[in-house]
């Protein structure tokens, strides 16, 4: 049998009120939730007060004074009292028990920490929640207020209505920005400086003609015997005079660029006024251009290792008397002659003592792609962390302002009389939020997320079977996408 839970009624109770003299409470009331919000008090002395948004009366017996009856309101239901002693107590009058006093719990809450921070209404606040009608209503009550904002200019109205401004993420935007362009500038002043581009020039120069000699050593130790390996003969020696007469034509294609990779170093330093990430984006286009050798070396040799890999699993298929069926996707039976199983047992042979060489090349020049992918992940890495570096809630972050505020803690107010246990009172505190948490919360609204197909499984796939490997192409095969 499931009991049912009494939910007691929830008071929230702005500190202010709690110094001010006796009198009159304003505020909201919902029934659904059992939450009443206090946003104001009027004092005894005004005689002219309005019965719509007055809830309940607040009597401050610290304080001596004249207490008068209230005005006859269907909402007046809530009895804010502090005795003399300090204790504060909260009674409500429900409309189902005659006017019976019901004791409820008691919140008391700063109305500024939480209509400051931008987080709360995305994190703490809930739709059906006690919080979202205090939200709710403090929220209403900044709206009935003008701000000179609204008047200055149009552009501050249109972005304070798609809740930009209220929530500071276009600062976070402009502080990219500024942090962006300080160190584009940067890099661009020391660039300019003179005869540094001539400097980076001959480095690149350098570092690509190390690059091209340690391959050439490695391709002649291929060669040979690498690791004792008995590999074929004729046929790594055609792949490595091959793939060598290729780093011939490179070194070649780095003569012709040495009289102008200077200028051009100098002249895309302006990229700078756009800021670092621009840069950045350039640098990976030059680790690309400087190791286009590798990367042909990497098709050649996928290329030619894929090929071997589908033709000995067709004629593998061929000794079992089966057949890939291309309209169906799937392996069928099928018949042979003596002369096609005499042929494809011929060429089986041949491509399977020509596996390993094949696959040794394949391997090498598939660990230098890797070796290039990471150094371009490496810099799309950075570009996407100042992408979204949440610079202006960082400081505030460190500061520890109360603008970046997003988690809730209530905490027990100790009581003089604990006598009574069916009232309690708590504080309601903003908290701040964890720095990654922060991070999460502050990305760029402008900012559009590729999603990649490249996983660990894909990956091993692609390596096993030769695929080239892309890590910005959805890899999955056309099977598993019609499915």
């Amino acid at each position: 049998m499931r009991m049912s839970v009494d939910i007691k009624w929830t008071v929230f109770v702005p500190y202010n009120i709690l110094v001010e003299p006796s009198g009159y409470l304003h505020g909201t009331i919902s029934c659904k939730n059992k939450c009443v919000t206090l946003t104001s008090m009027t004092p005894y002395s005004c005689y002219s007060v309005s019965c719509d948004s007055l809830v309940g009366e607040w009597q401050n017996l610290v304080v001596r004074e004249n207490i008068i009856s209230l005005p006859i309101c269907r909402d007046n239901r809530v009895r804010l009292v502090r005795q003399r002693n300090g204790d504060l107590k909260c009674y409500i009058i429900e409309e189902d028990t005659n006017g019976e006093k019901v004791a409820c719990n008691c919140v008391i809450f700063n109305p500024d920490e939480m209509m400051s921070t931008y987080f709360l209404p995305d994190d703490g606040v809930g739709d059906n929640s006690a919080i979202a009608c205090v939200y709710k209503e403090l929220r209403q009550q900044e709206g009935d207020k003008p701000s000179w904002t609204l008047f200055v200019t149009g552009i501050l109205w249109l972005f304070q209505s798609i809740g930009i401004l209220v929530d500071n993420r276009l600062m976070n935007i402009l502080g990219r920005q500024i942090v962006d362009s300080i160190l584009g500038l940067t890099v661009m002043y020391i660039v300019m400086q003179e005869g540094f581009s001539d400097q980076i020039s001959s480095s690149i120069l350098t570092w690509a003609d190390y690059v091209a000699e340690e391959l050439s050593t490695l391709l002649n130790w291929l060669m040979g015997a690498p690791a004792g390996l008995k590999l074929n003969k004729q046929l790594t020696e055609f792949l490595g005079h091959f793939f060598l007469y290729h780093i011939y034509l490179w070194k070649g294609y780095l003569s012709i660029i040495q009289p102008i990779l200077g200028s051009v170093i100098w002249y895309t330093s302006l990229l700078g006024i756009l800021g670092i990430r621009a840069q950045l984006c350039l640098l990976q286009d030059i680790v690309s251009m400087m190791t286009l050798h590798i990367y042909c070396f990497y098709v050649y040799a996928a290329r030619l290792y894929k090929l071997q890999v589908y033709v000995l699993s067709a004629l593998w298929r061929l000794f079992r008397g089966k057949k890939w069926n291309v309209l169906r996707l799937r392996v069928d039976s099928a018949a042979y002659d003596v002369d096609q199983l005499f042929l494809g047992t011929l060429l089986f042979t041949i491509l399977l003592f020509m596996l390993p060489t094949t696959a040794l090349y394949y391997i090498v020049f598939t660990v230098l792609r890797f070796t290039v992918l990471i150094s371009q992940s490496s810099l799309s890495k950075i570009v996407n962390f100042l992408n979204a570096a949440p610079v202006y809630s960082l400081i505030l972050w460190i500061l520890s302002h109360r603008t970046v505020a997003g988690d809730l803690q209530f905490s027990i107010l100790s009581q003089k009389d604990t006598s009574s246990q069916d009232e309690s009172v708590f504080t309601l505190q903003v908290c701040h939020m964890p720095l990654s948490k922060l991070v999460l919360k502050s990305q760029n609204p402008f900012m559009i997320k590729l999603s990649t197909g490249l996983s660990w499984r894909n990956l091993i796939g692609a390596v096993m079977s030769g695929d080239l490997i892309y890590p910005w192409v959805d890899m999955d095969s056309p099977k598993q996408k019609r499915q």
